[in-house]
């Protein structure tokens, strides 16, 4: 779970006296409210939850909802309003004399309007926006957050696994999808992106088989011999994602598709040796921007994944703008990030002092069937 020391550090530092959350996903990080069991993307009533972190005492959370879960909500009544639950925490935060402190509020889920009322209940209190550090708190991956990813990668790809067994000429996508997610449930994870909507094969006029170049083709029917094709998988283990590419031919693919997907992998191996603890955002994006051709047709990303599939540190040819948004958020050890070489290439990696990693254990190749 989360590293209270790290984070309590980081909060001395930036002279905070408590720490604010009112988004979903950061109150389950502060609050510890995670299970080993499937954890839904959006559970209903998880919205309201509210998390203030004070140290010593790390955390109390207000929330609640009409969904039973592991959530630490004793005594708290599921029709609670928001407005309603803005005021007990406050009064919370006063009996726990806090209620003239500096603190931090996490707005990157909160609206306006919630700390405009929070101002108003707490009058004597100064708010200052504290994104960046929760930014960074759960950017650094724990242990247990690692094996909680380790077993969402193993879920999926044990679902890959059975759905290659299924692959033959004339199987429906919808078949092969259904294969994947039973096996993924029953490897003890919860199956979220099974991305029929974004699979890859060649393509050219009025023959799939005739152009050498390689194009997105959405929601194809059916199975053909000779095409390659993309599927893009994700699971959540205890609220974990993983989030991974795998390519597969029934039959030999020609040699252009081959070539394709050959370059696209060697970007991915570019990514590998260059990522290093200590590197920018900037330095990241442009050594790739260098290195790599076509990135208007082909675009790259290189993404955290955590609690959500694109944490921070986030860059890619299609989001420059992500370089000058939290620049401080540097590649640093203990990372999990997501290296996307294209729309047909992205495995996971843990960031250690000497380099990137693999977490994903399938054979990065196209797999002939």
């Amino acid at each position: 779970m989360a590293d209270f020391a790290r984070i309590t550090q980081s909060m001395a530092e930036q002279r905070l006296d408590a720490l604010v959350t009112l988004g979903m996903r950061n109150c389950a990080y502060l609050a510890g409210a995670i299970s080993e069991g499937p954890w839904l993307n959006e559970p209903q009533g998880l919205a309201p939850w509210m998390t203030c972190l004070i140290p010593p005492d790390r955390s109390f959370t207000f929330g609640g909802g009409l969904r039973d879960t592991d959530m630490p909500a004793d005594g708290i009544s599921p029709d609670h309003t928001r407005a309603a639950r803005l005021t007990a925490l406050a009064a919370e935060m006063r009996q726990r004399g806090v209620g003239k402190a500096r603190v931090g509020v996490d707005m990157d889920f909160a609206s306006a309007s919630d700390l405009r009322r929070l101002e108003e209940l707490l009058p004597d209190a100064t708010f200052v926006f504290a994104d960046l550090l929760l930014a960074q708190a759960r950017a650094c991956k724990t242990p247990q957050e690692l094996q909680w990813l380790r077993k969402a990668i193993a879920a999926s790809e044990s679902g890959y696994r059975e759905m290659l067994r299924e692959v033959r000429v004339g199987i429906s996508f919808q078949e092969l999808v259904t294969v994947w997610a039973k096996a993924v449930l029953d490897n003890g994870a919860l199956p979220i992106n099974t991305s029929p909507v974004s699979w890859m094969l060649p393509h050219g006029g009025t023959s799939l088989r005739d152009q050498p170049d390689a194009v997105v083709i959405r929601s194809p029917g059916v199975v053909e011999a000779g095409l390659v094709y993309r599927v893009d998988l994700a699971a959540i283990s205890a609220g974990f994602f993983s989030d991974q590419k795998f390519n597969f031919c029934v039959g030999a693919p020609r040699k252009e598709s081959l070539a394709v997907w050959q370059a696209h992998r060697e970007r991915q191996l570019f990514m590998e040796d260059f990522v290093r603890p200590g590197k920018t955002k900037r330095e990241v994006f442009e050594a790739c921007q260098r290195e790599f051709k076509d990135t208007d047709k082909y675009a790259w990303w290189i993404h955290g994944v955590g609690m959500d599939k694109h944490e921070e540190p986030l860059i890619g040819s299609l989001l420059p703008s992500a370089v000058d948004v939290r620049p401080e958020i540097t590649f640093a050890v203990n990372n999990v990030v997501s290296l996307e070489s294209s729309w047909l290439e992205e495995d996971m990696y843990v960031l250690k002092e000497d380099g990137l990693e693999r977490l994903g254990t399938i054979p990065q190749e196209v797999a002939i069937v």
